[in-house]
């Protein structure tokens, strides 16, 4: 600043001087509009430039499917032992030819017998012949098999030219010993054959079996000459059937360990649903294995698909386990976007899903060690269910809805003061996006303002029971139900008017009240509400008694540095008032939003806009200049303030006869406000 050099020149002459000086500053400057009583959002300027004001305020809403419908989790176990493994009933041939029996004969029959092959002689009687260890490979359907329960079936043909008598046989393991069976035949003519049948049950059985002849003989062919073929057998068929195993090492051929088609039904308490589109959700498949072999699970959901039409059809491996360390698997599969019906398998139930679990192993042609100690255990289902959108029967549901001290945005930026308005209309709305019947009851509505003054709600639905249209579908349509008020049936002209900021209510709603009237065509997405609004609708025509507006003012400030050595400060303010409402003005100190201080010592009176008879508008501002003086005290909280508040009181004055008693408010009418600093410095070089 230009002073600023000049002092520094005089101080450095060196010699004593003082004196006064002034300079003016900008302080602040703002503008208060339509806009600081009437946000853009809630304002409605009419064509005439007349402003409208227009809210909606939401009171109450019910996220009903959201916050009311609960889908039980659906985990079900299923668990297999060795009671459900088999191996397959298997058969073998064993022949026992004469040639074999002739080189076991230590008569010379015997050796006559080979000699002969190929002719025709008679065969002498023999006796007590024997074969020891001959042996019987089972090894294609067990190496061992501990056996539970199962049979043996043996056909002994005689496939030889002579009859066999005596015959006394015996089958044994191959490595331990052990006798399987053994039995005695005492005759079986040429060409005939006999069924014996075991019962192998607490058997344990090797996949090498021998078989011993202990004695075979035969009265000859009675010295008629036969055929004689060292090829021909005593032919024995052995069929292993209905086994069941404690444990075996065997191989196993492909079956199911699990087959089961079952129908889930949710409890839903009440409601009860046809049909559901998932929001979020997952399968859960969790199986432990100790077989040693691969599990091979399906699951399967009918009646459900994604968003594509693809059917949940999950696939899932569980690697061979052991039955000190079981193999397992956690699989969560996300179900989000997937529908289901829930009409079960024939379509006719409801809340009831058709499912299908399959657990297999499969033929590896491997030789597998299973036991009654080995388990399969599989838990499956759905999990955490949020659904996006159900159809059916919604359920009843009371819904009780209280609050105080509810915010209200309608008058917001009014501080205070009161309205005597010229008319008011205000109609409660109810958006239902639930295709369900619904029935409200309102017990109370009462508003607050913000000096305490309190005006219940006096309306026709107040007290009564109000059914409310409900949403339709295919093409979906929100219902809408609204009550109309104004001051011929209600008070809410005096409600409005005492400025409300808060509001208590006590609403009930009730879902259904009258039952599952409509069969069944319920629906709701996940996103449906319940909402009442309060529209509020009315020109901005009014009488305003201190009806309070205030505004922020920019602030332009010197530093600290240049204020220093002062000795007095004018404040000069022009105000110009484009309202036609006298108002009482006063600026606010705020440093850090703590009100520290006020500029004026008392409220400052500003005159109103003067309204055009013609046009019962003000056209131009009525422009107020103020002076004032501001002490020490204040001047240094002005110099660290970082916000300047301007508020201020209007009320209405006389109108010219023929524009009424009531003031209309029009979106052109401001008041600006321009303050400046006047400062007097006290130099002295000394």
């Amino acid at each position: 600043m230009l002073f600023l050099p000049v002092l520094l020149f005089l101080s450095s002459c060196g010699k004593k001087v003082s004196w006064n000086t002034e300079i003016a500053l900008p302080l602040a400057r703002g503008e208060l509009l339509v806009s600081d009583i009437v946000p853009d959002s809630v304002r409605q300027t009419q064509a005439d430039g007349s402003v409208w004001l227009v809210v909606s305020d939401e009171l109450f809403a019910i996220h009903l499917a959201r916050d009311y419908f609960s889908v039980p989790d659906t985990v079900l176990r299923e668990n297999v032992s060795l009671d459900s493994l088999r191996i397959p009933n298997r058969t073998m041939y064993y022949p026992i030819t004469l040639g074999a029996i002739a080189r076991s004969d230590q008569s010379g029959t015997g050796a006559l017998i080979i000699a002969l092959n190929g002719n025709t002689a008679a065969i002498p009687p023999f006796n007590n012949l024997n074969a020891t260890d001959l042996p019987v490979d089972a090894t294609e359907l067990f190496k061992t098999a501990d056996v539970r329960t199962g049979w043996m079936d043996l056909q002994i043909k005689n496939g030889l030219p002579v009859p066999i008598t005596n015959l006394d046989f015996s089958m044994k393991n191959s490595g331990d010993g052990v006798v399987i069976v053994s039995d005695q035949v005492s005759r079986i003519n040429p060409g005939e054959s006999i069924l014996l049948t075991y019962d192998l049950s607490g058997k344990k059985l090797e996949g090498q079996i021998l078989v011993d002849i202990n004695n075979i003989s035969s009265p000859g062919s009675n010295n008629v000459p036969v055929p004689i073929d060292t090829s021909d057998a005593l032919e024995l068929t052995m069929t292993v059937r209905d086994m069941e195993l404690n444990a075996a090492e065997a191989v196993f051929p492909a079956q199911n360990l699990v087959n089961v088609a079952k129908e889930v039904i949710y409890n839903m308490n009440g409601p009860e649903f046809t049909f559901m589109t998932i929001r979020s959700g997952k399968l859960v498949i969790t199986a432990f294995n100790t077989i040693n072999d691969s599990l091979y699970i399906n699951y399967r959901i009918p009646n459900a698909s994604d968003s594509m039409g693809v059917q949940l059809n999950e696939l899932s491996v569980v690697p061979p386990g052991s039955s000190s360390s079981a193999a397992h698997i956690d699989m969560e599969i996300p179900l989000d976007g997937y529908s289901i019906d829930l009409t079960g398998k024939n379509h006719n139930r409801v809340n009831t899903f058709f499912n299908e679990l399959n657990v297999r192993i499969d033929s590896t042609g491997k030789l597998i060690y299973i036991s009654l100690l080995d388990s399969v255990s599989i838990l499956y289902g759905l999990k955490d269910i949020v659904p996006r959108y159900v159809e059916g029967y919604l359920g009843q549901q009371h819904i009780s809805y209280s609050s105080e001290n509810q915010e209200l945005n309608i008058f917001k930026y009014l501080e205070g003061g009161s309205l005597d308005l010229e008319r008011v209309g205000l109609k409660f709305r109810i958006e239902n996006e639930v295709g369900a019947d619904s029935r409200i009851l309102i017990h109370r509505i009462r508003t607050q303002s913000l000096n305490g003054a309190s005006v219940e709600l006096q309306a026709p639905f107040v007290g009564v029971p109000q059914d409310i249209e409900r949403a339709f579908k295919n093409p979906f349509r929100m219902g809408e139900t609204v009550f109309v008020l104004d001051d011929q049936n209600s008070n809410v002209k005096e409600m409005i008017e005492s400025l409300p900021r808060y509001l208590d209510m006590d609403i009930e709603v009730d879902i259904n009240p009258d039952g599952n009237r409509l069969l069944y065509q319920d629906f709701a997405s996940y996103g449906s509400t319940f909402k009442v609004y309060a529209d509020l609708e009315m020109p901005l025509s009014g009488i305003a008694g201190n009806l309070q507006l205030s505004g922020k003012l920019d602030l332009n400030f010197p530093s600290e540095e240049e204020l220093s050595n002062v000795e007095s400060v004018q404040i000069s303010s022009r105000i110009g008032n484009g309202f036609p409402l006298s108002a009482e003005v006063q600026a606010y100190i705020y440093r850090g939003g703590v009100l520290i201080d006020s500029l004026f010592g008392q409220r400052q009176q500003i005159a109103a806009a003067a309204i055009d008879e013609q046009s019962c508008r003000a056209d131009n501002k009525e422009i107020t200049e103020l002076v004032s003086e501001i002490g020490v005290e204040q001047f240094d909280h002005l110099k660290t303030a970082d916000e300047l508040i301007f508020k201020s009181w209007l009320n209405t004055t006389d109108l010219p006869a023929n524009c009424g008693s009531h003031v209309r408010i029009y979106d052109s009418y401001s008041i600006d406000v321009k303050m400046g600093l006047t400062i007097n410095y006290r130099f002295a070089n000394e």
